[in-house]
This record gives structure tokens, sequence and C-alpha cells, in this order.
């Protein structure tokens, strides 16, 4: 609920580096091996400063450890960030405020609650574009304990790893969207006949299929950047008159990335079979979404442009190549 697969990442500042999660890498493995990567903070900061993308890649470059752990792609973000903790996460609460067209108020109310406070970031590409607008609303504000990015997450900063790991759960725990439906993992109807090779049924994502509110609102648009990574944007709706096999040629050609899930409004739903354990749980993140969005509510996607920009980038392609690597 906090954070899924290879998704968001954690940063420590110590001794001038950024210690920061390795792209790819689950933080579910922090304590079986060594994840996190230095990369040194003065000339990352500086990097960002003057906005020198070639300079930030190379020094990603120069960072990679001797057995090929690389610095999250959103290294710069935490740069900026002045506190010593920095964890970006993908936590289900703050996930769907993020999708929502009231999620600001929505967001603003739980930082009051808190007592902290907060900032809204309409959507920007991850990395050098994000740390940049950090970096402009801090030197116009003050560094904020709490960001909400728009179809992306959360960011929440302290001086300790601990006291953010808290805030975190505070958040999640004041904005608490109430599950509204429980999904059954259930196949779909008997008569829908055979499934084709190289798929499989999806009893949870069936549940949201057939519910005409739920499946308008996760097929028109990806929500995230991990979903668009991962599961190739948004599910895809196979036509009435098209095979699984057409729809996902479709879906490929439009993305680039081959999609994952499959819809057939008011009827259920299918998933590639043998799917990566990143892919697996980004089908599974979006259900904890789906199963909490509240009821009449407006979902904000990602914009065609931004999810297009997101599967040519040579940074998400190494995480889609890690996720293959893992399985």
């Amino acid at each position: 609920m906090l954070t899924q697969g290879a998704g968001g990442n954690t940063s420590v500042k110590c001794d001038g580096e950024l210690w920061v999660k390795a792209s790819g890498a689950w933080m579910r493995d922090a304590e079986e091996r060594s994840i996190f990567v230095p990369v040194r903070l003065d000339v990352l900061v500086e990097a960002v400063a003057r906005a020198d993308e070639p300079a930030l890649d190379a020094l990603m470059r120069a960072s990679v450890t001797s057995d090929g752990l690389r610095p999250s792609i959103e290294a710069a973000m935490h740069a900026v960030m002045p506190q010593r903790a920095v964890v970006h996460a993908h936590a289900i609460n703050s996930t769907i405020c993020a999708v929502l067209a009231d999620g600001e108020a929505r967001f603003r109310g739980a930082v009051d609650e808190i007592g902290v406070s907060g900032c809204v970031i309409p959507y920007i590409k991850p990395g050098l574009s994000l740390a940049l607008e950090i970096a402009r609303l801090n030197a116009e504000s003050g560094a904020a304990d709490i960001l909400l990015l728009q179809n992306h997450g959360v960011v929440v900063a302290a001086e300790s790893m601990r006291e953010a790991y808290d805030l975190l759960c505070a958040m999640e725990r004041t904005l608490d969207f109430p599950v509204r439906m429980q999904f059954e993992q259930s196949s779909m109807n008997a008569d829908d006949g055979p499934v084709a090779p190289g798929f499989e049924r999806d009893g949870a994502h069936a549940a949201i299929a057939r519910d005409v509110e739920l499946c308008a609102a996760l097929a028109a648009a990806p929500l995230t950047p991990d979903q668009v990574v991962f599961l190739g944007g948004a599910p895809c709706v196979v036509r009435p008159d098209e095979t699984l096999e057409a729809a996902a040629r479709r879906a490929f050609a439009e993305s680039g990335v081959a999609p994952a899930l499959f819809y057939l409004p008011g009827k259920g739903a299918f998933r590639r079979a043998n799917l990566t354990a990143g892919e697996a749980a980004q089908c599974e993140a979006l259900v904890e979404i789906a199963r909490r969005l509240p009821r009449d509510c407006a979902v904000v996607g990602l914009e065609t442009d931004a999810a297009r920009a997101l599967g040519a980038w040579e940074a998400e392609q190494f995480r889609r190549a890690a996720d293959a690597a893992r399985a």
C-alpha cells in the first residue's frame, strides 16, 4: 500500500553524498542486499542549478556501481529537497488524491489536519524538469514537508528516515479513501469462450470492466508514469469486432509498450500471460486504486504526449529491462 515493485525512491544525505535507491530496485529487497547508490551531492545540486542535463547524465553514469546499480532517475529531485531524508512513494491513498480533479483541496485539508506544510505540483516529467520546479518553489516559499505530485504520487521529507516514514503513514491515514468494492478473484462468465493463447483471465480487473463508471475512469488514460512504463498505459479496451491479439497489436503501435491489461466493457478482463513481477505489482496497484475511487468522482489521467514521452525515455526503458531481468 506504500509502494509497489520498483516504484518510488528513497534517499538520505550523508557526508556530502546522496544515497539514493537504485533505478529498477525494489525497496522490499533493501534488507537482503545493497540497493542504494551514492552520488556526490554538491555536483548533483550544481548540475540542477544550471539546468545542465548533459552534466546530470554524466554524473549519473559516473555513479553507477561496480555491480551495475544506477541512481534513481529522481536523484535530482531528492538533491534539491534540503531535508536529510526524502521518500517518494506511490502510496495508494496519496496516489488516488493525485489523480482526482478535487485532489488539491483534499490534500490541503490533510496537511492542515496533520499540521505540516504541503504543496501540490501539476504533472511534470520525472527527472530534471521536476527537480527544477521543486527548486523554484523552494526558493519562492520554502521547502515543504509534503509534496503531492499530480498523477504521480507523494514526496515526504524530514531530518530522519523515521520521521519521513511516520509522515508518509500519517498522510495515508488522513486521506484514507475507504474501500468501496470488494473484488473477488473470480473468472469471467463460463460462456465467454476459450482464452486466446498468451492471455489469461483477470478476475479483479473483470470486476472493474463490468462497472461502467470504473471502466470509463481507468480506460480513458493512464493514471501514473509506472502504469505507462510497466503496463503500456491505460487498460486496452477491446473493440466488439476485435480479437485480443489484434487489440494488443493496436495498443503496442500506439504506445510502444506491450499492453498488459485488456478490458471488455461490461463483460470482463484479460491480462497478458506470464507477466513480470513488476507488471503484476502494477496490475495489483491499479486494483487497489480502483476499489477506493470515490463514487461520481472526476479522474484526471496523463495526457497522451506525456505518456508517449515516458514510454520513449531511455531511463524508463532501463527500468523495464531491469524488471525483465528480475523475472
